[in-house]
């Protein structure tokens, strides 16, 4: 077996204290991924996803942890290995997250304003995550219609395309008049969105409804490559923390469940273990 082989050159070319901590986190890793032929078949998004599997762990530990499983793609196929850890850093969390809107506060947020105009852009940002500067900029030529998609041009003028739903392109069709979608000025943009989120009561702007599709997109999707592409982040670094947020969010509701701390009575314990 390959985990065998591999212990017999670690023990050779390492420190005992180095070997069984390679060892012990290969050994974790071949538990994540389920069997030899995955691990052998691995893609670069199975060691991101794994990167974000680690997330309850230190950065210095989940850093050991990707050092550990390089060294054993070396062991197998250096080529291999620099292909599936090309760019890949581990993020650290020492640092302010970003605000996001919950389902609930979505709603009302989408169901705010009564006009066209204003619905859209809220419903843009929410369900494509696209940046302010993105959305400013969409001409009539950038929307195609038959492929539910626009063009948009990101960071450098970088252009990537945007799906979006059947009924995000109906409210286009139904709202737009001239050749550019919104004929209005990045700051009239940032006001129909903090007005109605301040007059809800909660905080952000436009850059939040960014991090709240972020955040909803690997919640449903545990991919974190799809959502580096969907945010048209040039590198993976950048879409981390998103990991970090929903793994925060599923901590909080466990400490929420109302039976988390519900304490058995002893004479229910005691009916329970007899009739067993």
């Amino acid at each position: 077996m390959i985990l065998y082989e591999y212990e017999k050159y670690l023990s050779i070319h390492y420190a005992k204290s180095t070997k069984d901590s390679y060892l012990y986190s290969v050994k974790r890793y071949f538990d994540y991924m389920g069997n030899h032929i995955k691990v052998m078949n691995a893609e670069r998004k199975d060691i991101y996803n794994y990167i974000a599997y680690l997330d309850n762990l230190r950065g210095t530990t989940r850093r050991n942890y990707l050092k550990a499983l390089k060294n054993f793609y070396n062991f197998l196929n250096r080529d291999l290995s620099e292909y599936l850890f090309e760019d890949i850093k581990v993020y650290d969390f020492n640092m302010k997250f970003p605000v996001f809107l919950f389902s609930c506060q979505c709603k009302a947020l989408l169901n705010y304003y009564s006009d066209k105009r204003n619905r859209l852009i809220i419903y843009l940002f929410l369900t494509t995550g696209m940046r302010l500067s993105e959305l400013e900029g969409i001409y009539r030529k950038d929307i195609d219609s038959d492929n539910n998609k626009i063009r948009v041009y990101g960071k450098g003028r970088k252009e990537r395309d945007i799906f979006i739903t059947e009924k995000c392109k109906k409210m286009i069709q139904e709202y737009i008049t001239g050749d550019k979608l919104f004929d209005i000025k990045k700051r009239e943009i940032q006001y129909v969105v903090t007005n109605a989120i301040h007059k809800l009561g909660f905080k952000g702007s436009t850059h939040t409804l960014r991090h709240t599709f972020a955040t909803v997109m690997y919640d449903e999707t545990r991919d974190i490559l799809l959502v580096q592409k969907l945010l048209g982040h040039a590198s993976i670094n950048s879409t981390q923390i998103y990991t970090h947020l929903v793994n925060d969010r599923v901590k909080e509701a466990v400490e929420r469940n109302p039976l988390a701390n519900y304490k058995v009575k002893w004479t229910i314990l005691y009916w329970i273990i007899k009739l067993n």
